[in-house]
């Protein structure tokens, strides 16, 4: 189930779980990303170790446990370095790999931001809301769409 909410903020939306874009570079320098980094303590460590450890990349999302919080952020890579543009492409496997395990991954409700369309460069229509429409359709997981 899929609602395009428009505009909101992700940081008080109260859902359970909020998408995070993010490069697989290290750093959470800019736009939707350094928001997070400066508003959810020890974020910025957890996502640095999930790469190092290689259990986060481009169709692998992590989730970080926000601490005394019932919410948690999904990491959700959309491009490699920081200065590049987003990839289409990345987005289609991070979706596929949320379909497959956003159970697995304890999510229940998730806040998505227009993601890789800020700084990343995509498209909304052309890229972000197709590959929404492809990918997320068929899934049972409340998603709220929610332009930051």
């Amino acid at each position: 189930m899929i609602k395009f909410e428009g505009e909101g903020s992700l940081f008080t939306c109260g859902l359970q779980t909020v998408a995070c874009p993010v490069n697989t570079w290290g750093t959470l320098g800019n736009g939707l990303a350094a928001a997070f980094k400066y508003k959810t303590p020890g974020l910025l460590h957890f996502y640095q170790e999930a790469l190092k450890s290689g259990e986060l990349d481009v169709g692998k999302l992590v989730v970080y446990p926000i601490p005394d919080s019932c919410q948690q952020v999904l990491l959700f890579p959309t491009k490699r370095h920081f200065a590049n543009p987003s990839k289409p492409e990345f987005l289609e496997e991070g979706f596929k790999d949320l379909v497959a395990r956003y159970k697995e991954l304890g999510i229940t409700e998730l806040g998505i931001p227009a993601l890789g369309c800020g700084y990343g460069q995509l498209d909304y229509f052309k890229d972000f809301k197709r590959l929404v429409d492809e990918c997320l359709v068929e899934t049972e997981l409340p998603i709220s769409i929610i332009l930051y």
